[in-house]
């Protein structure tokens, strides 16, 4: 930052100077030292500080970033905390909606517990929790015994929404008010929000930045393994295998081979079909009269027809649309 051209003189010379005792220093190692007075035991490696344009940064046992809680040896212990506090919060918050007498029905509190807690609650998850992801998603008793660590602290807010939902008691079984509040148990809702990213990230356009990098996560590794490794691993996603699907079908430019033409009446549409000298025409339709939605076609060639109608029911289970897609279907069966 000091250097000739660096940070520093940027920010000076574009009117935009650095708050340097707002600056973080996180130094990130899980290196120990032996303790220097007991000989068994062993401390943290100690961190050196920095100093830049004259001020010394001292350095941080954790850091937040774009809402992150970063701690120095990558742990996430802060964040878990942080994220069940924010998410008892919320639920607690709900509960004030819940009063028997006048509150809001089971049902609005599964959606506020699915749209407003879930996303505050496992934000950047697949960043900070993909340690308590497990490879077995079918066995729901085995999924339950595996949740450790982040999982089993935060499984804690679901519970808490659960019982309200439910109105259970307090030492009901956390699976059996799942399955009533038709929740998903928290192990699966853990592993749907990780896996939602790590298709997101596999699915990024060439020109991303992240694209190369997830192409190399790509390949696990056993040792110094990074959440973008274990998230691709654990849902056994190769991003080179996505399927790139065009947002639309034809370009801006296209030009239809056909000519479409649209009488403006219904003498101009007789007059135009005694004008048709072709060998072949086929003529259909879809409609709704008296209560009933039905289609015909009919294809005339030379002197000859032939035609067929197909009455698909009351309207008040189809619509016309639905008739013209029939009527199509009917004229290219007589083709």
């Amino acid at each position: 930052m000091e250097r000739p051209g660096g940070a520093l003189e940027w920010g000076s010379t574009h009117t935009s100077t650095f708050e340097l005792k707002k600056t973080g220093l996180l130094v990130l190692t899980r290196k120990h030292v032996p303790h220097p007075s007991q000989p068994r035991a062993s401390v943290p490696t100690p961190r050196p500080s920095i100093a830049i344009g004259g001020q010394v940064i001292q350095p941080s046992p954790s850091h937040r970033f774009l809402g992150v809680i970063i701690d120095d040896q990558l742990r996430w212990r802060e964040q878990a905390v942080h994220a069940l506090v924010k998410g008892m919060t919320y639920v607690l918050a709900c509960r004030q909606l819940t009063i028997a007498s006048k509150g809001i029905r089971a049902p609005f509190i599964c959606r506020l517990y699915i749209s407003v807690v879930i996303p505050k609650l496992l934000y950047a998850a697949d960043i900070w929790a993909t340690s308590s992801l497990s490879q077995d998603l079918h066995d729901i008793k085995k999924a339950l015994r595996q949740l450790r660590g982040v999982a089993r602290l935060l499984a804690r807010v679901q519970r808490e929404a659960a019982h309200q939902v439910t109105g259970g008691m307090a030492s009901t079984a956390t699976d059996v008010l799942d399955f009533h509040a038709n929740f998903l148990p928290f192990s699966q809702l853990l592993h749907r929000v990780c896996a939602r990213a790590a298709l997101r990230l596999a699915s990024l356009a060439k020109g991303h930045p992240l694209y190369p990098l997830v192409r190399r996560a790509a390949t696990f590794r056993r040792h110094h393994c990074a959440p973008l490794h274990t998230l691709l691993h654990t849902f056994a996603i190769t991003p080179g295998e996505m399927e790139a699907i065009t947002p639309v079908r034809r370009a801006p430019t296209w030009i239809p081979s056909h000519t479409t033409i649209i009488p403006k009446s219904k003498d101009a549409a007789k007059e135009s079909h005694d004008e048709d000298s072709s060998l072949i025409r086929v003529y259909l339709d879809g409609s709704s009269h008296g209560g009933n939605v039905g289609a015909g076609a009919i294809l005339i060639h030379g002197t000859t027809s032939h035609h067929l109608l197909f009455h698909l029911g009351p309207a008040t289970h189809h619509t016309v649309y639905e008739a013209e897609l029939v009527g199509l279907i009917l004229g290219a069966h007589l083709l």
